[in-house]
């Protein structure tokens, strides 16, 4: 294998740590003549962002005027494939072969592609000249370096903040659009400005701005990487829905068996991922933090057997209920039947029409269920009654960790 291929492999694997495997797509393709349509598609929910990634196979034998010619050369190349992706796209049936689902089909205009983003392997920063687009077909293209692309992965994590980082940025003046590694000081700036670039005039701007303002961004940075543990919760939880038990079914009467997909051909698991998926971070956060709360609860009960729970939902899903459980020392179809009527109670008390319970398990696996489109009985009200209208709800800032 080329160096080039392995940077693809890389940034598959990358960036699966926190947007979940099942959303990354690398070297899809094409048919009839199974040709590549472009390197990776980041997708949720057929939402889409298409990512053409331009590599070195020796980055020490380019500096300067070399290296920026280079660049230039890869842009077009980048720019030129991403236009055919997105085209092929909208025309075209395309597969992936997924390293994890296996085989996925797309039908032609079944994704809607919010972004194209270029991404070019320099160390340096190199400004591309106004022959390179910013929009084709209405769509934004974004140029980056490959260093800057994987740190806005890893400091984003999320679709909806990374999706509203590339809109954010679209503001920017147009030179600044068209400078290929000078991100790390674009972001300080925007996290310092509550992810805003409003005003913003530019590169040397933000440069000037962010020096200016080292105190508040180094209290920023800290707050961030502090917060963004409790994110990482969520998306260890959203992983671990790939794999199921090699035993699952153990002990289980034919009742809660039928509850689960048939292992030949699971499907649900992706529907609850996504649910993980789309939280911004702010709210992944607040999930994560819920859960770490009635984990630690039920560590620190001397009891042999204990549970917790909590319930919480984000502003931004209204409709959408999260029901955390954490439980030791009780056996498995009990805990998969309380979690049930728990999350039915949850979902009448609270008035929400769906919802997903997840459970901590003795802190070695997780229970993960989903409703969807609860019809609200009497009996679930009456449960609900019971389990949380006593329930204390906490409310935290959204921006950073609760404290």
């Amino acid at each position: 294998m080329q160096r080039t291929d392995w940077a693809e492999i890389i940034l598959e694997h990358f960036s699966a740590r926190p947007l979940t495997a099942e959303c990354v797509f690398r070297s899809p393709k094409y048919l009839p003549e199974h040709k590549e349509l472009c390197d990776h598609i980041l997708l949720l929910r057929n939402t889409g962002i298409i990512v053409s990634l331009k590599c070195q196979e020796d980055p020490s034998r380019r500096t300067g005027q070399k290296l920026e010619a280079w660049v230039k050369k890869a842009a077009q190349k980048g720019v030129s494939q991403a236009q055919g992706a997105l085209r092929s796209v909208a025309e075209r049936q395309f597969y992936c072969n997924h390293s994890r689902r296996g085989r996925v089909d797309f039908q032609p205009g079944s994704i809607n592609v919010k972004h194209l983003v270029v991404v070019l392997e320099t160390s340096e920063s190199v400004l591309l000249g106004e022959e390179f687009p910013l929009y084709h077909q209405n769509v934004p293209i974004t140029y980056l370096s490959t260093n800057d692309f994987l740190n806005l992965l890893d400091e984003l994590r999320a679709f909806p903040d990374i999706e509203g980082y590339f809109d954010a940025r679209r503001c920017l003046p147009e030179e600044s659009l068209r400078c290929v590694g000078s991100e790390r000081h674009l972001f300080e700036y925007y996290l310092i400005r509550e992810q805003s670039f409003v005003g913003c005039q530019g590169v040397e701007y933000v440069n000037e701005s962010v020096a200016e303002n080292k105190h508040e961004l180094t209290a920023a940075i800290e707050r961030k990487c502090e917060a963004d543990n409790y994110a990482r919760i969520v998306e260890h939880v959203s992983d671990a829905l790939a794999d199921r038990h090699a035993e699952y079914n153990e002990g289980l009467e034919e009742k809660l068996l039928s509850r689960f997909d048939d292992p030949t051909n699971r499907q649900n698991y992706l529907v609850m991922q996504e649910e993980l998926c789309d939280l911004q971070l702010s709210d992944r956060r607040l999930v994560g933090y819920q859960f770490e709360q009635v984990i630690r609860k039920v560590q620190e009960d001397d009891h042999s057997e204990s549970m917790a729970y909590a319930a919480i939902w984000a502003d931004a899903k209204p409709d959408f209920l999260y029901v955390l459980v954490s439980a030791r020392g009780i056996s498995r179809p009990v805990l998969l039947e309380r979690c049930t009527v728990l999350l039915s109670g949850a979902l009448a008390f609270y008035g929400k029409p769906s919802g997903i319970v997840v459970a901590d398990r003795d802190g070695a696996s997780y229970e993960i269920q989903l409703i969807a489109n609860q019809e609200q009985s009497a009996q679930s009200k009456e449960i609900g009654q019971q389990f949380f209208q006593n329930l204390e709800m906490s409310a935290y800032p959204s921006t950073f960790s609760p404290s």
